[in-house]
């Protein structure tokens, strides 16, 4: 998916009565392509497991998978290690940055932080700070409990670090998460398969003859920050 980028506003005037209205033009540039990049989990389980549970189980099943792999992306989205693998995955929107060194004081390092990400994204709208709970609650306290004035999400996915983020400047392109499950398939019961299958060597499982049942959680998303649009203290 390409994704254009506005360089350029439109003019804005005042105009008497009567008078005609000038009509202006917003810039672009080319933009960014966000190939279609894919994460998964599989599960299987036994149709007795799935038949005796207690009634509701099914629904649980769901949503765990869906919280893992949520879980899994929201990790993916801001961990400075996760880098990007050419036509498999994106980098996360620190890799690649130079982060603020923690000099152990927290209070300053923030502070530290926000100067370094408003004098790279000086016209920031709605900046968010994201970080865990720990750091949060920090934050919370700061200025007689009135915070730094930026809105914070908690996220364990931050791991140590503090990231400074103007959305506005993340593109993201996300086709929800899709459950599936299938009583009927050959699967590779293997958390590496060969890739391709060797018909010689690959063994698969037929699903239907085990009595067993394979859901698959999938998310195609992808992302990619722009300039100057995201800034973290390392912790």
């Amino acid at each position: 998916m390409k994704v254009p980028i506005q360089t350029g506003e439109a003019g804005y005037v005042w105009v008497a009565q009567g008078a005609p209205k000038p009509v202006s033009k917003l810039a672009f540039s080319d933009g960014v392509t966000l190939q279609p990049t894919k994460c998964v989990g599989i599960v299987v389980l036994s149709r007795e497991l799935i038949k005796l549970a207690v009634p509701g189980a099914d629904a649980t099943l769901r949503d765990t998978l869906i919280a893992g792999l949520t879980s899994f992306t929201d990790k993916s989205f801001v961990d400075p290690a996760s880098t990007a693998v050419a036509n498999t995955r994106p980098g996360s929107v620190t890799a690649g940055t130079t982060p603020i060194a923690s000099t152990s004081n927290y209070a300053t390092d923030l502070q530290t932080l926000l100067a370094a990400f408003f004098a790279g994204r000086p016209q920031a709208q709605a900046p968010v700070l994201i970080t865990n709970a720990a750091h949060a609650a920090a934050i919370a306290s700061m200025n007689a409990g009135g915070g730094v004035g930026l809105p914070v999400v908690v996220s364990e996915a931050a791991l140590g670090n503090t990231i400074a983020m103007d959305p506005a400047g993340v593109i993201t392109a996300d086709d929800g998460v899709a459950i599936a499950a299938s009583e009927q398939a050959m699967i590779q019961s293997n958390d590496a398969p060969d890739n391709p299958a060797i018909p010689a060597t690959t063994v698969f499982t037929s699903l239907f003859q085990e009595n067993l049942t394979a859901f698959r959680v999938e998310r195609f998303v992808n992302w990619q920050s722009t300039t100057g649009a995201v800034k973290y203290l390392a912790g």
